[in-house]
Parts: C-alpha cells; sequence; structure tokens
C-alpha cells in the first residue's frame, strides 16, 4: 500500500525556499516527453498526474522502470539518466 507524502511539507521554511529557488512550473500533457537523455540535468516534483520512467533500446523497445505519483521528486539527480 502507498502512502502519499509530501515531502516538501517536512522541509523546514528555509529548506523549502532554497531548494525551489530559481525553479519554474511547466505543465505538460498527457504523453508527453518531460525528460530525455540529451536534456540538461534537473530534479522535479509532480504536482498533479502520474509520470512513467521508462528505458528504451535503439530497436523501440520499452521497459518501465517507475511510476513517480504527486508530492514525489525524480530526475536527473536521482539516478534517472540513460547510459
Amino acid at each position: 500500500m502507498r502512502e502519499d507524502v509530501d515531502f516538501l511539507s517536512l522541509l523546514s521554511a528555509v529548506n523549502r525556499r532554497r531548494l525551489l529557488n530559481g525553479s519554474t512550473v511547466e505543465a505538460l500533457p498527457a504523453g508527453a516527453i518531460a525528460y530525455s537523455p540529451e536534456s540538461p540535468e534537473v530534479a522535479f516534483v509532480i504536482e498533479e498526474g502520474l509520470v512513467r520512467v521508462y528505458w528504451s533500446v535503439p530497436d523501440g523497445r520499452q521497459a518501465t522502470v517507475a511510476f513517480l505519483h504527486k508530492n514525489e521528486m525524480g530526475g536527473a539527480a536521482f539516478g534517472l539518466r540513460h547510459p
């Protein structure tokens, strides 16, 4: 059973400001690719929706690695880089 935890609420106000300093809000349509191996390294927080993390190979096959949910953090800084 998955328990929803808003990790930002666990940070002090000072650390929350430090983490979000310089951040932007971006809304992506369903099916959009939010990050690819050529993208700059970023971290993100999901405010709404679901993110599927997957690996792909040149012949087009894909394998789902993880699903990220509301209030979870992900991105290249968390090992989501493609080799």
